[in-house]
C-alpha cells in the first residue's frame, strides 16, 4: 500500500509528498562524478507549511551550518530550493572547498530503476561562486 502511494505520487505535487513523507526533509547529496562511493554530506531540510520558507542544516562529517533558504514549487512535482550560508568562525568553521550560495532543484518524477532503488525524489545541487559545481541530490523514501 505505501509503495502504491509512492508509484502514484511520482510527478505530482511535491506538497502531497512532503506531507507524507514528514517534515524534515533528509536529502543526500553525492558528487557527480563519484556517485555510488561514500556519502559526501547530507541536508536536512525543514519546509514551512505556509510559507514559501524552509531551514536548512547541511552536515558534512563534524561540521554543519545553517541556513534560510526560499522555496518555490513548480508544476509537474519540482521545486527549487534557493538560499545562500552564513560565514561561520569557530569550531565548526566553514568547509574551504564550499561556496555559500546554492540552487536545490527536485523532481518527484523519478525513474522506474530509480524508484526501485527507494528514491522518491532526484535532483541537482549547484553550488555557485569561483567554481560553480554540480551535485547529484537523492530523497530516499520512508522506510528505506
Amino acid at each position: 500500500m505505501v509503495q502504491l502511494f509512492y508509484h502514484d505520487a511520482r510527478g505530482k505535487s511535491i506538497r502531497k509528498l512532503l506531507r507524507y513523507e514528514g517534515i524534515p526533509l533528509h536529502v543526500n547529496i553525492f558528487p557527480e562524478e563519484n556517485f555510488g562511493t561514500s556519502l559526501s554530506w547530507h541536508w536536512v531540510i525543514t519546509v514551512s507549511k505556509w510559507q514559501n520558507k524552509a531551514q536548512v542544516l547541511e552536515i558534512y562529517g563534524n561540521h554543519c551550518r545553517q541556513s534560510k533558504a526560499k522555496v518555490k514549487v513548480l508544476p509537474e512535482g519540482n521545486v527549487v530550493i534557493k538560499g545562500s550560508f552564513k560565514k561561520s568562525k569557530g569550531k565548526l568553521g566553514e568547509h574551504p572547498e564550499r561556496s555559500d550560495k546554492f540552487e536545490l532543484r527536485l523532481c518527484t518524477a523519478v525513474y522506474e530503476e530509480d524508484f526501485q532503488l527507494g528514491y522518491s525524489m532526484t535532483g541537482s545541487l549547484v553550488e555557485t561562486g569561483r567554481f560553480p559545481a554540480s551535485h547529484l541530490a537523492i530523497v530516499k523514501r520512508k522506510g528505506y
